[in-house]
């Protein structure tokens, strides 16, 4: 299975769950979407979602 536009989202919702259960603030919780925006138009789509991640850490 490769990655497909519906995991963009996903990976959006769970940096922001993550962040409002550590209590980031909302100015630092743009910048990091942002951020990781930019890293998931790196991606390579062809590879798995987990693949994905687990290359990314």
């Amino acid at each position: 299975m490769q990655a497909f536009v519906d995991c963009v989202h996903c990976y959006l919702k769970q940096a922001v769950t993550c962040m409002n259960i550590a209590g980031v603030d909302e100015e630092s919780q743009h910048r990091i979407l942002f951020d990781l925006m930019d890293d998931i138009k790196a991606m390579d789509r062809t590879r798995t979602p987990v693949r994905i991640l687990q290359n990314c850490c």
